[in-house]
């Protein structure tokens, strides 16, 4: 299988997404392209956005605005390779871009592995509404927390949250308030798994922070059943 692999990639070079050069590699960007990322490997606080070097960091914030401790968005959404990059993988359903997308995690997690092992981590990705993930084929957040399951070694689960509501895109909201609004009260637990986040940190997963208003939301819901510390990870903000 691997030999085959091998045939086909030196057949069919892939071409990376961004300046359609041929990558000689299984990853969709050439090494131009990706050096260009500026990938991050430390946290921030979402409230005062002080830099977590590490997660050992203690760090007691003055302000209360959101309901997760810590965010690390591994890279920054203005950088139009970023933003190629997500839309393909969003809206084009370019399925064999997720190497690419375990490359970055990995490298944006690389020096935080251990400390999630050790700390009771579960990982929850944002759900989407039913209707809006048959229509799509697939909820991105959950391939996203798929890959940072392989990567770290900790289980995810799909379904903990429910978004029960069918809200309009967020994307179409004017200001962060109106992103806010949308968001609120769209999210349930589900009844048969509330019992895996009792006592439990979280890893919750999306694909961009924008206003963090959806994570916000989701992260209300899990503490108000008991979950413990909650960081937020997303691919860009």
């Amino acid at each position: 299988m691997m030999i085959l692999s091998k045939i086909i990639s030196l057949l069919f070079p892939n071409k990376c997404l961004n300046c359609f050069k041929y990558t000689n590699s299984n990853y969709l960007l050439c090494d131009n392209c990706y050096g260009a990322l500026n990938i991050h490997t430390n946290f921030f606080c979402p409230n005062c956005n002080l830099k977590i070097n590490s997660l050992n960091q203690k760090h007691n914030c003055n302000f209360n605005t959101y309901n997760f401790n810590l965010v690390i968005y591994c890279m920054d959404y203005k950088n139009n390779i970023v933003k190629n990059l997500i839309h393909k993988f969003k809206y084009q359903k370019i399925s064999c871009i997720k190497p690419t997308i375990k490359q970055i995690l990995g490298t944006s997690l690389s020096k935080h592995q251990s400390y999630f092992k050790h700390n009771k981590y579960i990982v929850v990705p944002v759900p989407l509404h039913k209707y809006k993930q048959r229509s799509r084929g697939f909820n991105q957040s959950e391939i996203i927390s798929n890959l940072i399951s392989q990567i770290i070694n900790i289980k995810t689960y799909n379904n903990i949250l429910i978004r029960f509501k069918n809200n309009p895109p967020q994307a179409n909201q004017t200001n962060a308030l109106k992103r806010q609004e949308n968001a609120k009260n769209i999210f349930k637990i589900n009844e048969n798994q509330k019992h895996l986040i009792k006592n439990k940190n979280i890893i919750l997963v999306d694909d961009v922070f924008t206003t963090g208003s959806t994570l916000n939301e989701c992260a209300k819901i899990l503490k108000q059943n008991n979950a413990n510390n909650i960081i937020v990870i997303c691919l860009a903000k």
